[in-house]
């Protein structure tokens, strides 16, 4: 039996082959030709084919028995189980970014209006803008075309697609809000894991786990005050959950919060108050705050011997960016979690790590302080300067 108390036991076709032979020699004799790989042989070319079948089934067998297990299962079969803990696999979303249009004073440009960055991702106008007498209107949303993480630094969205009378120019002044791939198998186990951790409780981790299954936050935090006094702004007894990027629906992410923090205690952030009517009827403010993108340059300095690969310097910007990317809202930058990643890499013989704020001042090897309501972002691959000396 392949199913024992320890789990199943996959017999691959080298296996089936084996017993096959055994078995075909004791009904048929010793001498019988069980050579699968003889064209000839009778036998061998039955037990060839039946091998294959049975092996075959017992691959089937073996994701069958994965598709119960978090840790095994893929795919859709990983979609099910997280569907039994009330969480959903995160679909991609798109980047976001603010352009300046310039033109003829009074131009109406409409929604859907497209422009593009030179790798040829196309972003598309939210909404109807009017150019200003100043030749200008400024904060026009607008969304790439197709969903993912796609990166669009400062500058960069800078081409009218299709040309529209009046429209001389685009630009986006501050880097875009990456949008996400669709979340992966690993990265969904990982949120399996913390909302079966904290699943029918009112802590901070359980909240923490409910805003990152809203499906357009990327990053959460939820900061809880539970002293007497004020702290940073923040009222005594009181939880303040901070999101990754803005969100449309505040409604929705209101009624999240609500959900899910304990009675009793009040929110508290930046952003206007959202009304929620509880099951009695009664209205709530809930108090919400967005995080700050803060942008960041590092430059990594490093000395490397003969083994160093040649796309390593790649390697090590994807690192830094991963990283960086990855910090939550008030989590600081520390070079030396940087260092510590890279420590390994091959070839490095020696490492130095220095952060600056996006295109101000000098590098220094100071770690970048990021309050409550922040987050360390690198905004494209370029902000990440590696130097071989």
């Amino acid at each position: 039996m392949s199913l024992t108390s320890t789990g199943f036991a996959l017999k691959r076709q080298t296996q089936f082959i084996a017993e096959l032979q055994e078995r075909f020699r004791d009904v048929f004799g010793a001498d019988i030709n069980v050579d699968t790989l003889n064209p000839d042989s009778v036998g061998g070319q039955l037990i060839g084919i039946f091998s294959e079948r049975f092996a075959l089934l017992y691959e089937m067998a073996q994701a069958l028995y994965d598709a119960g297990d978090p840790s095994a299962a893929e795919g859709i079969a990983l979609d099910h189980l997280a569907n039994i803990l009330g969480i959903s696999r995160k679909a991609a979303t798109s980047t976001i970014a603010k352009v300046t249009l310039t033109g003829v004073a009074g131009t109406v440009v409409p929604a859907g209006a497209q422009y593009s960055t030179d790798t040829a991702v196309l972003f598309l106008q939210d909404s109807e803008a009017t150019i200003g007498d100043d030749g200008t209107v400024t904060d026009v949303a607008v969304t790439a075309l197709l969903p993912g993480a796609t990166p669009a630094a400062a500058t960069t969205i800078k081409n009218i697609a299709i040309s529209i009378s009046g429209l001389s120019s685009v630009t986006n002044p501050v880097a875009a809000t990456t949008g996400t791939d669709v979340e992966s198998d690993a990265e969904l186990r990982l949120r399996m894991v913390d909302s079966s951790s904290v699943t029918g409780s009112t802590t901070v981790d359980a909240i923490r786990s409910r805003l990152l299954g809203i499906s357009t936050v990327t990053s959460a935090q939820v900061v809880e005050n539970a002293t007497s006094n004020t702290v940073d702004g923040q009222p005594a007894h009181s939880i303040q959950c901070v999101v990754y990027p803005d969100q449309e629906d505040t409604a929705g992410l209101a009624q999240v919060i609500w959900d899910n923090k304990p009675a009793g205690i009040p929110t508290y952030g930046n952003q206007t108050a959202v009304v929620v009517t509880d099951s009695q009827g009664n209205d709530n403010d809930v108090y919400f705050s967005y995080a700050s993108p803060v942008y960041v340059e590092v430059k990594v300095d490093i000395s490397v011997d003969a083994s160093f690969p040649s796309g390593g310097s790649d390697t090590i910007q994807n690192a830094v960016m991963n990283y960086v990317n990855n910090l939550t809202p008030g989590e600081d930058l520390q070079t030396f979690k940087i260092i510590n990643n890279l420590s390994n890499t091959t070839g490095i013989t020696s490492l130095d790590v220095n952060t600056r704020l996006d295109g101000t001042g000098s590098y220094t090897p100071d770690n970048v302080v990021i309050s409550p309501v922040e987050l360390a972002r690198i905004s494209a691959l370029s902000k990440v300067l590696v130097v071989i000396t």
